[in-house]
């Protein structure tokens, strides 16, 4: 696999995590009050963890431009951390 194509994977799986928190966080806003709350906020931490290390991980391969977009899913896991940890 050439040094391209890892980098690009790295970006594609750090992006996959992020979304995949975002919408962990979207249906955790929209479950709040009901009983599994706290299965579901458990669930939403171990996906931004997940999240993190994969943008940690693509960071140390990522070009200039995949770097800003890296910092700025960072930037989104922290509002989520805020808003719901």
């Amino acid at each position: 696999m050439s040094y391209y194509q890892n980098k690009q994977e790295a970006f594609q799986h750090a992006s996959n995590k992020v979304n995949d928190a975002e919408r962990t966080a979207d249906d955790i806003l929209m479950a709040i009050h009901e009983a599994d709350y706290g299965t579901e906020l458990a669930h939403l931490k171990e996906e931004v963890n997940q999240a993190y290390q994969q943008v940690e991980k693509a960071l140390t391969v990522a070009s200039e431009h995949q770097e800003t977009q890296l910092k700025s899913y960072k930037e989104q896991l922290d509002k989520i951390r805020n808003q719901l940890l």
